[in-house]
């Protein structure tokens, strides 16, 4: 089941956080999201480009279990079938590691101005 809503990502006890990522950083403005995504390009298999991905376990910022980083390339080229793509990707992960539940952590509106 599909829900939307806003959540305390530092109480919220969840199986896996999805944080999308870009090269110039977090496409949120939430301090959270931003610590972890620092945590996330410390270290150097993680850029935020398209297609790269880093799983971070019991983090101390949050109460997830673990936090997905998706890269979605370069801010200035997103799109909504970004977005869409990356969810899509999330699920896969979520299902191939028997996963129950996920939060999606949802950008500020502005990138998701289409090209």
């Amino acid at each position: 089941m599909l829900k939307f809503r806003t959540e305390d990502l530092v109480r919220l006890k969840t199986d896996m956080i999805v944080v999308p990522v870009c090269e110039d950083g977090a496409v949120t403005s939430d301090a959270v999201v931003a610590a972890l995504v620092e945590q996330a390009f410390s270290y150097p298999e993680f850029t935020g480009k398209s297609g790269d991905k880093i799983v971070l376990h019991r983090l101390s910022e949050t109460a997830a279990e673990r936090i997905l980083f998706l890269g979605l390339g370069k801010k200035e080229k997103l799109t909504p079938e970004t977005f869409r793509s990356t969810a899509g990707k999330a699920v896969r992960h979520a299902i191939n590691t028997d996963l129950s539940n996920l939060i999606f952590c949802l950008p500020d509106a502005t990138p998701l101005v289409p090209h």
